[in-house]
């Protein structure tokens, strides 16, 4: 009996509650009659919410008066000790967040000194990401020449970009190279990389410029140091405020000369700028930086998106390159060239022109091909002339993709078993992965257990 005055009673309130009442007074309570026909109560079809609600408060009535007196006392004292709980544990939520804010404002913010304005590890370009020998000789001459030239309010940023898997890091950390190993005029590099917090946050990237511009100019860097003992810059300043008090405010302090040589002058270099969180702030402060910086010059890669493009074009003081549009194909049979000779790919030879074209001046496709074949565990035959046999148009996200079918169609073969454990950890894949996808013990984790044990076996 109790258990139906507590169901009564929940009805009974639901509809008196003023939300209800006035979305539905009017309303036929077919809907509501299905959940409660058995109840045996007196409704009928036309009734409307107020008799339903008397009803019902009747009904409650009557089944009180019916109920032992041991267990009316036992239910208002189990509904004490409920209320008692609920506000004991408001109070206490309530401290916990007093205590916090108390907390918070007792907090003296971390002012941030030249020793820690840090690029973040792994940010500066590699050797190992550079082209191959002998490719790639056109943009890098035309990239070198500008570098060179003394900066003027019309030269001051070159923009590399072109379709995601062209080759423009590539292109970004050969550049580097060559400016840092024969004229030392790179002053820095920052390759940004969209599944590390660390290397694709703006702050960083400041963090970074004002490490490397401090290196460089020594008058800049007597004024980054004044400006951080002076002003409040924290870890909690917000992006605009760093970038005022790291860069714009020690960069206009620089007296600035007439800039004539080579000399007279550094680059730094950003690759992957489109995979920055908040890229069009990010581009709009190097257009800033360079303003105020006669003497720095940036070299630029990214995707053509929208953003980037009119932060970069607004003050005009950009030169463009679309590296996609440069003829690649020699550069390309060069790399496979190259490739099957490291790597004893000699199933490649008789197929190395189709594969050239297919690539279609995409130098990401080529080599994710070549390690394909070179780290696959199964008939590499099939799996070549399975990617062969496929449609040569498309963009490089279509094109991977019917790569990856291919591999994943011959991996799992003719197994039940093994599609289903590919379908499971796809699966993972899409769900678990932001960025990045989980480690292979992760994804091993959450398989299964029978999954497990055939994966052991294997």
């Amino acid at each position: 009996m109790a258990h139906i005055i507590q169901a009564l009673e929940l009805i009974a309130q639901y509809y008196s509650t003023p939300r209800f009442s006035a979305h539905s007074t009017s309303c036929s309570l077919s809907k509501s009659r299905k959940l409660i026909k058995h109840s045996g109560l007196p409704f009928k079809k036309a009734d409307n919410i107020d008799k339903v609600v008397n009803t019902l408060e009747r009904e409650l009535g009557l089944l009180r008066d019916a109920m032992p007196v041991e267990i009316r006392e036992a239910q208002k004292i189990e509904a004490k000790a409920h209320r008692d709980h609920e506000n004991k544990v408001e109070a206490h939520i309530a401290q916990v967040e007093q205590d916090r804010a108390e907390m918070r404002s007792k907090q003296v913010p971390h002012r941030i000194t030249l020793d820690e304005l840090l690029p973040p590890s792994n940010s500066s370009y590699h050797a190992a990401g550079r082209c191959l020998d002998g490719t790639r000789s056109a943009i890098l001459e035309r990239l070198k020449t500008w570098a060179m030239s003394a900066p003027n309010q019309t030269t001051q940023v070159f923009w590399l970009f072109g379709v995601a898997g062209c080759g423009k890091s590539a292109v970004a950390a050969e550049i580097c190279h060559k400016l840092d190993d024969n004229t030392k005029m790179l002053c820095g590099s920052f390759f940004c990389k969209r599944d590390d917090v660390q290397r694709r946050a703006p702050s960083r990237l400041l963090d970074a410029l004002a490490h490397y511009l401090s290196n460089a100019n020594p008058c800049f860097k007597e004024k980054l140091v004044e400006t951080l003992g002076k002003s409040i810059v924290t870890t909690e300043s917000n992006i605009r405020e760093r970038f005022s008090l790291m860069l714009l405010k020690p960069l206009a302090s620089v007296q600035q000369e007439p800039l004539t040589t080579s000399s007279d002058h550094y680059v730094f270099v950003v690759d992957a700028l489109d995979e920055f969180d908040d890229v069009g702030e990010v581009s709009k402060l190097l257009v800033d930086i360079v303003e105020k910086a006669p003497w720095l010059k940036l070299i630029v890669t990214s995707r053509d998106i929208p953003e980037i493009r009119s932060s970069l074009r607004r003050k005009k003081i950009t030169t463009e390159h679309n590296l996609f549009t440069d003829d690649a194909r020699d550069d390309l049979k060069q790399f496979i060239l190259q490739k099957i000779k490291d790597d004893d790919l000699t199933i490649l030879s008789p197929h190395v022109d189709k594969l050239v074209n297919k690539a279609d001046g995409l130098f990401i496709w080529l080599h994710t091909i070549v390690e394909l074949i070179k780290n696959a565990e199964l008939d590499q035959e099939a799996l070549l002339r399975d990617v062969l046999s496929g449609s040569i148009a498309g963009d490089v996200d279509a094109k991977l993709s019917e790569t990856y079918a291919s591999v994943l169609r011959h991996a799992s073969g003719k197994s039940t078993d093994t599609k289903e454990i590919f379908q499971c950890i796809v699966g993972l894949l899409l769900a678990t992965a932001d960025t990045a996808p989980l480690p292979i013990s992760g994804l091993y984790e959450f398989l299964p257990s029978s999954h497990r044990t055939r994966l052991s076996m294997a």
